[in-house]
């Protein structure tokens, strides 16, 4: 997989680079991304939405896609993906 969801994964569930993302399911499947779920939710997200996921909290982003797509979903794993790596003074807005 890509550069871009093992950085998501290492920082949501503490995946190392020594687990594939269906060892690191079995293993942390009550994590913060994929509770409850009967695959890894990074593993299945498209560059697209990975791009998102990474892309600079300095920027505002119009996320766009048909019903369905994973927008929401996305959305969430952004979320988590900041609130893990935030160390600021001050809080998120998120706007849907």
């Amino acid at each position: 997989m890509s550069k871009c969801s093992q950085s998501i994964a290492n920082s949501l569930c503490n995946k190392s680079k020594d687990l594939s993302f269906l060892e690191c399911f079995t293993k942390h499947k009550n994590s913060i991304a994929c509770p409850s779920l009967l695959s890894c939710r990074i593993e299945e997200k498209s560059i697209e939405q990975l791009d998102y996921i990474m892309s600079s909290i300095e920027k505002n982003i119009y996320l766009s896609a048909c019903p369905g797509s994973g927008k929401t979903e996305t959305l969430a794993l952004k979320c988590a993906y900041e609130f893990i790596r935030w160390n600021s003074v001050g809080g998120i807005a998120v706007l849907t």
